[in-house]
């Protein structure tokens, strides 16, 4: 596995003039077209959420949502692009959605140090329950990993589900609060269907943890669930285990027959 790891990351930067700089590069430049265009033309940066910290709360957002678009675009593609390898060696199958899946991980977390960046430049200290968000990120790559082995079963079977990924991206990058604060969503009712989205809910517990001082009056007004096992914490949860026992389900299923059909 540590080998096809190299290998992708190899082949993903290794003819390229900047290299990993790109892992962060391309983020950025996606972050300060949002930042100028709604952080100071829309003036999403005023309101009482993220009225001292958007850039932080807005990169937080964009820097999380790149991992898991092209974590899961990789891993979808990934049995399939790899169909020579399938048929010529014997091996576990699974390693190569998985070997995909951590390289994407892997690079996110060069995406880390702008994060730490921002939070530096907005004289936040790191605190003791900050060590929850290795625990939200691991949640996060279990969500990629399942939806990916789901999706790049289909895709086996049915090419066009990648013209289909590729819109649903763009539809749920707008409906997740990426740009725009969560507090601006007047229903509440509306918050908490949205907080059933593991992604979204990750996002805020993230955001909460490292900008909000006043974290558990948040969690108590409904903004956000909190980290604890709380019953609207447990719905994404359960989310997250059943799109990952799905995908992992359906690609033993599948699992013989792969090297015939890709």
């Amino acid at each position: 596995m540590t080998v096809l790891i190299r290998m992708d990351m190899k082949i993903r930067y290794g003819d390229s003039v900047l290299g990993y700089v790109w892992t962060i590069g391309k983020p950025l430049a996606l972050f300060s077209i949002l930042y100028v265009v709604f952080g100071k033309l829309v003036r999403f940066g005023t309101t009482p959420e993220t009225r001292a910290h958007y850039p932080l709360y807005l990169v937080i957002g964009v820097m999380l949502w790149s991992f898991f678009a092209d974590g899961v675009t990789r891993t979808m593609g990934s049995i399939v692009s790899n169909g020579t390898l399938l048929r010529k060696l014997p091996f576990p199958r699974l390693v190569i959605p998985l070997s995909t899946s951590l390289t994407a991980f892997v690079t996110f977390g060069l995406s880390l140090i702008a994060i730490a960046i921002f939070v530096a430049w907005n004289g936040l200290v790191p605190q003791l329950d900050w060590l929850v968000l290795i625990l939200e990120l691991i949640e996060l790559y279990l969500f990629v990993l399942g939806l990916g082995l789901i999706l790049g079963i289909i895709y086996v079977r049915l090419r066009d589900i990648s013209q289909v990924w590729e819109l649903a991206v763009q539809l749920l990058f707008f409906l997740s609060p990426i740009i725009y604060p969560f507090t601006q969503i007047a229903n509440t009712r509306i918050r908490q269907i949205m907080l059933i989205n593991p992604f979204t809910q990750i996002m805020q517990d993230v955001r909460t943890i490292i900008i909000s001082p006043d974290r558990h009056a948040m969690w108590k007004d409904g903004l956000v669930a909190p980290v604890a096992l709380s019953p609207t914490r447990l719905l994404p949860l359960a989310g997250v285990a059943i799109v990952l026992g799905l995908g992992l389900y359906l690609f033993k299923h599948e699992e013989p027959w792969l090297p015939e059909r890709v």
